[in-house]
């Protein structure tokens, strides 16, 4: 700054370059005369209580002139302030308190000490530093806990965290918290209530499920087939499996809807039942209904039909399961037992039988007559066999030809025969009853 006063037409600095520095300073200069006087402020600077700095009074004097003012009351209101600065009162206050405390503080000091200073700047002086010492009643907030939280807080991964009004408001809390810690001015009620938010918000945050476990499962289930499971269990599994993908796809799932789809899963994996393997029953079924049954005998038909119809009975019901599996096994082997009957039957048909030997047999019941035959002139001996049961059928040897059914035949052979077949049915239904 600089004070300048006029000579004549120009202004003539008195002092030039000066500072303030001191808040309240006295300058001595040359003796001067003049109507007119002035302060000229070069730069100004910005407090942040008061704003641009001003002046709150200039005078000029002699050195020798007598001032009688009265600095009392200014005097005892120092002897206050400087106890608030020694017990601390002081530092505990808000920074802009602070602040603007120590420059009134210091001016009034200035006031007090400048024996030219006027009386009204000594009241006004007084005045302003009472009203320092009154806002040192705005407490600085402590701190410490409200920084130790925000510390923890910031490190948080908000990516492990739902999306969501939740989130949001940690955010802002997180912010807000930021905003007082840098504040010097927080009180602090402001800080309990910024740190208090700060808690609220981080308890209400809600984890994402950690769904590594469920995904592994999902995934152990690629290679399960619809067709080698009962529809029952794999209803119930499908719909357990698609609930677990979209817990999966579902960034928002938390943990426990993680472990319920994992435990809905679980119970419908383990309630899955294989189904009863029916690839040989299929393949021997196949077989079976190639067969051309023509020439067979009745008995074996109807055998052969009941245990074809059965397996196919049993191929076409879905339910049977791997615990089941006898019944499978079962129709395959009396589908095998009627094939094997008909084999049997047509491998036997085909043998010639032995006219050479009188009374031969051929092992299925058949008898044999070596004597003349009463309605014969011709003197020979004839031979009579009785074959094995074709569908109803008896089939006879003479000199070793084949006879067909109606042909005439002796009566006793064919009674043997029905006896023989008899038998055998009844061993049939022997073996299937065991």
């Amino acid at each position: 700054m600089d004070i300048e006063y006029l000579d004549g037409e120009k202004w003539v600095p008195a002092v030039e370059g000066a500072s303030l520095g001191e808040i309240s300073k006295v300058f001595t200069f040359d003796e001067f005369e003049s109507n007119k006087v002035r302060l000229k402020i070069n730069k100004a600077w910005k407090i942040a209580y008061y704003g641009y700095i001003g002046v709150d009074a200039f005078r000029l004097f002699y050195l020798n002139d007598e001032v009688t003012t009265d600095k009392g009351a200014l005097d005892r209101v120092i002897a206050v302030a400087q106890k608030c600065v020694e017990n601390g009162e002081v530092d505990a206050a808000i920074d802009s308190v602070k602040e603007s405390f120590n420059l009134v503080f210091n001016y009034a000091k200035d006031v007090s000490a400048n024996i030219q200073s006027s009386q009204e700047t000594i009241d006004n002086t007084t005045v302003a530093l009472i009203e320092e010492i009154q806002k040192l009643g705005f407490v600085a907030g402590d701190k410490e806990k409200l920084k130790t939280h925000y510390t923890l807080y910031k490190a948080l991964n908000l990516d492990l965290y739902i999306d969501g009004e939740a989130k949001d408001a940690f955010k802002d809390a997180l912010e807000n918290a930021e905003k007082v810690i840098e504040d010097g001015d927080a009180l602090e009620v402001d800080v309990l209530e910024a740190d208090q938010k700060l808690l609220d918000a981080a308890n209400a945050l809600v984890k994402k499920g950690d769904k590594t476990s469920l995904k592994a499962l999902v995934d152990s289930t690629a290679d399960y087939k619809k067709e080698n499971y009962l529809s029952a269990g794999w209803n119930t599994f499908e719909v357990a499996l698609e609930d677990a993908k979209a817990v999966l796809a579902n960034d928002s799932a938390t943990q426990e809807d993680v472990d319920k789809a994992k435990e809905v899963l679980t119970s419908a994996m383990t309630a899955l039942r294989y189904k009863a393997d029916k690839s040989v029953l299929e393949e021997i079924i196949g077989k079976a209904k190639a067969m051309d049954l023509t020439g067979y005998s009745a008995e074996n038909v109807a055998l052969f039909n009941a245990a074809l119809a059965k397996a196919e009975a049993v191929m076409a019901n879905e339910e049977l399961s791997v615990y089941e599996q006898p019944i499978v096994n079962a129709a395959v082997l009396d589908l095998q037992n009627a094939i094997k009957a008909l084999n049997d039957e047509k491998e036997n048909a085909s043998k010639p039988s032995d006219s050479s030997k009188p009374g031969s047999g051929n092992g299925n019941g058949a008898t044999g007559s070596d004597k003349n035959n009463g309605s014969g002139s011709d003197g020979k001996h004839q031979a009579t066999t009785a074959g094995k049961q074709n569908g109803g059928n008896t089939v006879s040897g003479t000199n070793g030809k084949a006879t067909k059914t109606g042909d005439v035949t002796p009566i006793i052979p064919a009674a043997a025969g029905v006896i023989l077949s008899m038998a055998a049915i009844v061993v049939v239904l022997k073996k299937r009853k065991r």
